[in-house]
């Protein structure tokens, strides 16, 4: 048994394993969600359980979704990584406009409350279930359409403040699945691209 421990890991170093390593790296940067914020508010998040009684906060840079983002704002730009919320319900949405390996793994996603029959960020949702944000693959209002709804958001625990300034940090437990299955060749969450 000793001897094919090490056997196992030379063959993975030579065997033309660049991908498997390249996947454990992602895997890695997955597990965590530090970011700048600008904007004035606080949000906490445990899945799909949102609290963030008056917030609106966008993200200006930092690791989210396992890449790294710095500012890309544009006078033309309408999608931004941002919360919105007041009283009980909550809105998000991770889009990194230009990143389309964000989409591709599975990471990006738009929220809005359970129940909400509108896709408004900004407006009152009355007719919606307190404290729970779904997400989902589009957003109609700004001509958005994802490759698919985000596995890893139902794990993401994760507090974002700010006022002017602030940060968002976090991690996620579904992610922390992936990335131990991952040594083992598998790829629950089918985020692992070459």
């Amino acid at each position: 048994m000793h001897r094919i421990l090490p056997a196992l890991a030379l063959a993975l170093l030579l065997g033309g394993c660049a991908n498997y390593w390249s996947a454990r790296k992602q895997d890695t940067a997955d597990l965590f969600t530090l970011a700048a914020t600008t904007g004035a508010g606080v949000k906490a998040q445990a899945g799909p359980v949102q609290v963030s009684p008056l917030a609106q906060i966008v993200d200006v840079a930092g690791l989210r979704g396992g890449e790294w983002f710095g500012p890309q704002l544009d006078e033309f730009q309408t999608t931004f990584p941002m919360d919105m919320g007041l009283f009980w319900w909550t809105s998000a949405a991770f889009i990194l406009p230009g990143n389309s390996r964000l989409d591709e793994r599975g990471k990006a996603y738009v929220a809005f409350p359970a129940g909400a029959d509108s896709e408004e960020l900004f407006a009152r949702h009355t007719n919606t279930f307190p404290f729970l944000t779904l997400p989902r693959a589009t957003w109609a209002e700004e001509e958005v359409t994802l490759a698919r709804v985000s596995t890893a958001y139902w794990g993401q625990i994760e507090i974002a403040l700010a006022l002017g300034g602030g940060i968002r940090l976090g991690t996620n437990l579904i992610e922390w699945a992936d990335f131990a299955a991952g040594w083992f060749g598998l790829d629950p969450l089918d985020d692992d691209r070459p």
